[in-house]
């Protein structure tokens, strides 16, 4: 069979401009000073009742990340990310701790860290396909296998018990302005955990852009049970060292 000229032109200028429409929008969020931006995500397993996750994060170039969530059954969570250096703050210790001495080398991953995801999909954008403008928002579907996923999640990723090989998952990246101003993504994971091999457990989440250049960091609070009030948890000096250190470093 044939095709039209016409036809085979639509379609060759349609994946040129999802594809371009992507990459420069990727570009231009990652090269801003800052944003700020809020996710949810839920993760369903074969058993049992679903995950849900959702909170805040502010992205500071060059790869200053600070995190706040609140997890199914009020887990309250306080990151900092600096470059690949984690810490989270620990309520029984009133004390910021790294994440390997928590057990959780893998914090800020995923969609609490948008700049991951860009960053992998910015080397996926080959078969990007442009869906219809909205209310000046352009969505761009990507396809992902197993493998970008694993990537994504990095240590969260050596942590889990996955067939990276039969995973998948589609994000879909939402174009305002050039920039990139949110993204949606669905997951397949198919388990290797002997108690459910095979089995899939599926994730969703929703990354939405608030602002850029405007927020540089999160202020971090945690609520005194005896008292009931609210009470600021300050960044300690060494750590804004190591972020300042860091930043000048880059």
């Amino acid at each position: 069979m044939i095709l039209p000229l016409s036809l085979i032109l639509t379609l060759f200028c349609g994946q040129q401009d999802a594809t371009s429409i992507a990459s420069n929008a990727i570009e231009a969020t990652r090269k801003q000073a800052s944003y700020h931006a809020q996710f949810e995500a839920v993760i369903k397993m074969p058993q049992g009742d679903p995950y849900e996750i959702s909170g805040e994060s502010v992205w500071v170039n060059p790869g200053v990340l600070y995190i706040r969530y609140t997890g199914s059954g009020k887990d309250e969570k306080r990151i900092v990310r600096v470059g690949e250096k984690v810490w989270i703050y620990h309520e029984f210790l009133e004390d910021w701790v790294t994440a390997e001495e928590m057990g959780n080398g893998g914090a800020g991953r995923g969609v609490q860290n948008p700049e991951d995801v860009l960053r992998v999909l910015f080397d996926h954008l080959e078969n990007a396909t442009l869906g219809e403008t909205t209310n000046s928002i352009t969505p761009i579907t990507v396809a992902l296998t197993g493998k970008d996923i694993e990537t994504i999640m990095k240590e969260q990723a050596n942590q889990s018990s996955f067939d990276w090989k039969k995973s998948r998952a589609s994000i879909v990246l939402l174009v305002k302005e050039e920039k990139v101003k949110g993204l949606q993504s669905a997951a397949a994971l198919v388990s290797n955990d002997p108690n459910i091999e095979g089995q899939v457990i599926t994730y969703t989440a929703e990354v939405t852009v608030l602002s850029f250049n405007g927020v540089k960091k999160l202020n971090f609070e945690v609520k005194n049970e005896e008292s009931g009030k609210t009470e600021p948890i300050p960044i300690p000096d060494y750590l804004e060292k190591v972020i300042q250190e860091y930043v000048t470093k880059k």
